[in-house]
């Protein structure tokens, strides 16, 4: 059997993993210029949509729960007539939604819309939405389901996944990374500041839309990693010139260190100056 991976984002939860297809059996496939496949989940029959076709990072995740059905042609008017009908009627919904919060009174408790889902099958509707905390929306529940047909969903995302979702301008001025092109969201903490001699600045800065530390912090940090392989750890004892001294700081880019000498004058010197 010909097996083959692909990558995708599922419509419902939004999550990128890859799954298993028998190309042998798929003798459509001629371009591989397919923009979307039909997929089996615990909801369900759902449309995902392809993001590669040949996946070959190890931590994309697989999911034994979502199965594939088949692809769809690009000019497929089911699924056309399905995406045009879904985005309508989610449009619709979440306003719905938003206006059914401010009803039940839960932007007070810090509830906020994100999206909404209308399944592939159209018989499942998912509500998206952030909170500090957990919320008591049964109320909002039951007017949602007084409003709609739909089996009903109120999902609770982190404030990442919603940056994600939603987009915006970072303080670069280009669109946020998470929702431009990273497949999977960077685990980003305060080590990362470290190492990069950002610690001791106002953390508020280096926050994206979501609050939490910026993606993109993680994308110089193999460079800085092995930069400061040649710089001693701060409180270290060298040498200038025959003369002790201590590390107080450094500079990683420029390869550079303040250090106090014994008789308490400080100076900054490179790392080449160092004995």
């Amino acid at each position: 059997m010909a097996n083959n991976y692909i990558l995708v984002k599922t419509g419902a939860d939004e999550n990128i993993i890859k799954i298993l297809f028998d190309k042998s059996k798929n003798t459509e496939l001629k371009n591989f210029d397919q923009k979307y496949v039909l997929v089996e989940t615990s909801w369900g029959q759902e449309l995902a949509k392809i993001l590669d076709w040949s996946p070959q990072k190890a931590a994309y995740k697989t999911n034994a729960e979502i199965k594939f059905i088949k692809f769809f042609e690009n000019d497929d008017s089911g699924l056309n007539s399905y995406l045009i009908n879904a985005s309508k009627k989610e449009k619709e919904a979440f306003t719905k939604f938003r206006d059914l919060i401010k009803k039940n009174n839960l932007y007070e408790a810090g509830m906020k819309p994100i999206k909404t889902h209308l399944t592939f099958d159209q018989k499942k509707m998912i509500f998206y939405y952030t909170a500090p905390d957990r919320v008591d929306f049964r109320g909002l529940l039951r007017d949602l389901i007084g409003q709609y047909s739909y089996v009903i969903r109120l999902q609770q995302i982190s404030p990442r996944s919603s940056a994600q979702i939603v987009g915006g301008a970072g303080i670069c001025g280009n669109q946020v990374c998470c929702n431009r092109f990273l497949f999977e969201l960077p685990k980003v903490n305060k080590n990362v500041l470290a190492e990069q001699g950002l610690a001791e600045n106002n953390k508020e800065k280096f926050k994206g839309l979501c609050g939490r530390l910026r993606c993109c912090l993680i994308f110089e940090q193999k460079a800085y990693q092995e930069a400061a392989k040649n710089l001693p750890k701060i409180g270290s004892n060298v040498k200038i010139n025959n003369q002790e001294a201590v590390v107080l700081s450094k500079n990683i880019l420029k390869e550079e260190v303040l250090v106090e000498f014994k008789e308490g004058n400080r100076g900054t010197y490179k790392v080449t100056d160092l004995n």
